[in-house]
């Protein structure tokens, strides 16, 4: 298990760097939805 989550963080690390940009305006969109349905 141990060896699995030190994958998971290398892998999320590498996306990061890779897509960090991409996937930092996607989150950012997700959390506009997400306020948008808790006003709801």
């Amino acid at each position: 298990m141990f060896n699995y989550g030190s994958i998971l963080f290398e892998n999320m690390n590498h996306v990061n760097k890779t897509f960090g940009p991409f996937l930092k305006k996607k989150k950012k969109k997700k959390k506009k939805k997400k306020k948008k349905k808790k006003k709801k």
